[in-house]
């Protein structure tokens, strides 16, 4: 029974963080060309990054693990599942300077926004427990 309730969830993150991918790449799109479309191959990963995404945020949830290791690996199944499965298909012909700098770039946002949330959820757990 738990191992279906855990693929319930994982399946259930993928579709979150599918729907705020895709809406984040419309949106991006739109600013940017003009256009509310999505190239296909991107939108066909979409949902295999999700499933990563959800399997990472099922893994930071595992307690028995070392905090580092919970971090090392949500960092390395989120920024690789960026970048092999929505970066890469895409922008083939990049040369190999530019593609590092982009893998370097992604690590840059995720951490600032890893920080952000972190910085952001310690806060709130304190207000909770001062009430």
């Amino acid at each position: 029974m738990k191992t279906w309730q855990n693929i319930k969830n994982w399946l259930c993150g993928g579709c979150v963080y599918f729907t705020a991918i895709a809406l984040i790449l419309i949106l991006v799109n739109l600013m940017i060309d003009g256009s509310a479309g999505i190239a296909a191959a991107r939108f066909l990963l979409i949902f295999p990054c999700g499933l990563c995404m959800s399997f990472g945020g099922m893994l930071w949830k595992v307690r028995a693990l070392p905090r580092w290791i919970r971090i090392l690996l949500l960092y390395i199944i989120d920024v690789l599942a960026v970048f092999l499965l929505l970066y890469l298909p895409t922008s083939a012909s990049a040369q190999a300077a530019t593609q590092l700098l982009m893998f370097v770039l992604f690590s840059v946002v995720y951490w600032i926004v890893f920080g952000l949330i972190m910085l952001i959820s310690s806060r709130i757990r304190k207000l909770m427990e001062e009430d």
